[in-house]
């Protein structure tokens, strides 16, 4: 069984102010209310510990750096493989009117999906507000 969240807003600065805020884990707390730190050096392959605030809840867990390109993406995996597994992303397009489209999104797998899936769908209005969070701080670093 699968489960996925995919939102999507768009953003008026460029891929690399959008860029920079994610890819800054120190000032995460300083502009959003989801992500609260990061222990660790990103890249793909690498293993780093990520605490986060979702459904009300407290969350840290160790993940698998999956995807990590400047200014386009970044993606990581945690989770029980084959109980229950999330992909986490964000993908920062560069759209032919200056904005960006910035997509983020959870895809999870596993046995244990149709016994959460009530708990698991109280995170998808949390991504809305991180993604309006990252708009708002975004908007105004460009401005």
């Amino acid at each position: 069984m699968a489960l996925r969240y995919d939102t999507e807003i768009e953003i008026q600065a460029s891929p690399e102010i959008v860029w920079g805020l994610l890819n800054d884990p120190a000032k995460w707390p300083e502009w959003n209310s989801i992500l609260v730190s990061l222990e660790g050096t990103p890249s793909v392959g690498a293993q780093v510990q990520l605490a986060i605030h979702v459904a009300g809840c407290l969350t840290k867990a160790k993940v698998k750096i999956l995807e990590y390109e400047a200014n386009a993406a970044m993606g990581w995996q945690g989770g029980l493989p084959g109980l229950i597994a999330g992909k986490h992303g964000f993908r920062i397009e560069k759209l032919s009117n200056g904005t960006v489209s910035f997509v983020h999104y959870e895809h999870f797998s596993g046995l244990l999906v149709p016994l959460l899936g009530k708990a698991l769908s109280r995170i998808e209005p949390d991504y809305h507000r991180f993604n309006q969070e990252l708009k708002t701080a975004a908007e105004t670093v460009a401005n």
